[in-house]
């Protein structure tokens, strides 16, 4: 059994070999004292098979494959990667903000059936930048980003995060909202998303940054009086159907 074992989604642990030696592999079990932990599911059924287990350590940042209740009762030591993937993250949310926000992909899917005019196809959505608010859930490291990226970009942004610091919006010079009722109606939906609304019409866009994506019935609602014009995810989505009005 590997003393250090790497839990799942690696199949040749070379870089952590080329480290941690013959101490790091891929066989869980009671000689295992730390685990590095991809998406695995870490509860007590687990935990069950490593009783020498000493520290749990995520490749990532989020933690909410880990049991973390579980683990304190154990006295298990648990670590994330704070700062993975800010930028390349934060750069693919930009990049779909830009593209709803100047209709790139709409424009593509209704020029491959023009073939005698151009400018006749305009789309009546598109704004300017600077008349489009991107809302934010979440200001930490990767919403940050978004925010200061978006402002580079002349978006108005504003932001919800009760966890954040007062003043934390001077240093994104963003907006601060006090509750997410001033972002969404149905608020609970919508935790780890991107909103970008436009003050008038009251149209939603919601993109998901980083973790599960929610399908709900609220989306199809929301879909059918026009709050939401697109919805777009840089992650996958494993084991869930969007609603109808997706497909």
């Amino acid at each position: 059994m590997s003393v250090i074992a790497i839990t799942d989604h690696i199949t040749n642990p070379d870089i952590e070999k080329d480290i941690l030696g013959d101490l790091a592999g891929m066989q869980v079990g009671k000689d295992t004292e730390v685990l590095l932990v991809w998406h695995e599911q870490i509860d007590g059924e687990f935990l069950n098979k490593t009783p020498n287990l000493k520290g749990v350590q995520r490749y990532g940042v989020g933690f909410d494959t880990l049991d973390l209740k579980e683990l304190q009762s154990r006295g298990v030591v648990v670590c994330n990667n704070p700062d993975y993937g800010v930028d390349e993250v934060s750069d693919t949310a930009v990049a779909m903000i830009l593209n709803i926000a100047r209709g790139v992909t709409v424009y593509d899917h209704h020029a491959r059936a023009c073939f005698d005019t151009w400018q006749e196809n305009v789309n009546n959505r598109i704004k300017r930048n600077s008349e489009i608010t991107v809302g934010v859930i979440g200001a930490g490291r990767i919403g940050g980003s978004v925010i200061l990226k978006c402002n580079a970009l002349k978006f108005k942004t504003l932001f919800y995060d009760k966890y954040k610091e007062s003043g934390h919006e001077k240093v994104l010079s963003a907006e601060r909202v006090d509750s997410l009722n001033e972002l969404l109606e149905h608020n609970s939906h919508f935790l780890k998303l991107f909103i970008i609304r436009r003050s008038q019409p009251p149209d939603i866009v919601i993109e998901p940054v980083h973790g599960r994506v929610v399908f709900s019935d609220d989306f199809s609602i929301a879909f059918f009086r026009d709050r939401i014009l697109h919805l777009q995810s840089p992650v996958t989505c494993v084991n869930q159907q969007p609603p109808q009005i997706l497909t």
